[in-house]
């Protein structure tokens, strides 16, 4: 991680310590398989965005308190069982490094581990009657399946839309940054007016996150990520999408052989790098990726400003400079 989201996380130790302590009491189980596995899912945590997001959002309506650090847990006991879900859509060996859950115990227990996260978040809400954010939550995780769904979709048009692929990466991606940002304000008691700001600057924040996600899939050597994933699964990224509707007719079915033809390993993506370079579509993403930050971030400056409102900044571009 770069120095300024290290600095972010050394600003809110205490608090990042506390979500992680209420967390890991969460998904602690006395099945002994189910226990094996959430310990070896954990053993190297992700970059955890999404929690710190909830608490610096609290910190920015000036009240981190207990239901705070639930709501963190609660984020991220979501946004890993879509991790452990999408694995399974995807037939993904590896995150992260290492095997994934479906690679190492097969497909339905992937399904069950997923499942399980997912009902110890909402029991979790339930439990403590957090009705309201189990409506946003439960919000959340409608958009992010259909997004998923309509990805599929969308996937099988000739001619993609710009239209479209945003609509899905706000869905399958950017929501649960809105609902980060969303359920920080609201266990901080902040009004209904700094909410919605919240979730708005989370969505596009959330958009950002995304578009750098596509193009690190250009940049495999400095991420560590398996190299051109989405191109070998023919996924139609924001740079591919830009080069294909700034294509000839010919040029377009041209290029979509080619990416079947990576996707079978017949081909490596070398021409496929420079074709989008040709067209300026790593430029462009790259630009449309800066709009969405320099928009979450307009959002959080014209909300009271205090230590926190500082921090989410510095993390909003961490998201846009990090190289993984």
């Amino acid at each position: 991680m770069t120095n300024n989201i290290q600095q972010v996380f050394s600003s809110v130790e205490s608090e990042m310590k506390q979500f992680r302590t209420e967390f890991d009491k969460l998904v602690r189980s006395d099945v002994k398989m189910l226990q094996l596995i959430l310990k070896y899912l954990f053993q190297k945590r992700g970059k955890q965005i999404r929690p710190l997001f909830v608490i610096l959002s609290a910190g920015i309506s000036g009240n981190i308190n207990e239901s705070t650090y639930r709501a963190a847990a609660l984020i991220e006991l979501l946004h890993t069982a879509t991790l452990v879900h999408d694995d399974i859509v995807d037939e993904a060996e590896q995150r992260r490094g290492m095997f994934t859950v479906n690679a190492l115990w097969k497909n339905k227990v992937a399904v069950l581990l997923g499942d399980y996260l997912l009902a110890k978040g909402l029991l979790t809400a339930l439990d403590y009657d957090y009705f309201q954010l189990l409506k946003f939550v439960a919000e959340a995780t409608r958009k992010m399946s259909e997004g998923e769904l309509w990805q599929i979709q969308k996937a099988r048009k000739i001619k993609p839309d710009e239209e479209s692929y945003f609509k899905i990466i706000e869905y399958k991606t950017a929501v649960l940054f809105a609902v980060s940002f969303q359920c920080g304000g609201f266990t901080a008691g902040a009004d209904k007016q700094t909410i919605e700001v919240l979730y708005q600057a989370g969505l596009n924040a959330g958009m950002a996150f995304q578009i750098k996600d596509d193009l690190l899939d250009f940049k495999p050597q400095q991420t560590g990520k398996n190299a051109y994933a989405d191109l070998k699964e023919q996924k139609l990224t924001l740079p591919v999408i830009h080069a294909l509707n700034n294509s000839t007719f010919s040029e377009s079915i041209q290029y979509r052989k080619l990416l079947k033809q990576i996707r079978k390993k017949q081909k490596t993506p070398e021409k496929v790098i420079l074709w989008l370079k040709e067209k300026g579509s790593i430029e462009y993403a790259t630009e449309i990726m800066n709009q969405y930050s320099q928009k979450a971030i307009l959002l959080l400056k014209s909300l009271p400003q205090n230590t926190f409102n500082g921090l989410a900044v510095q993390t909003i571009n961490f998201i846009t400079e990090r190289n993984n």
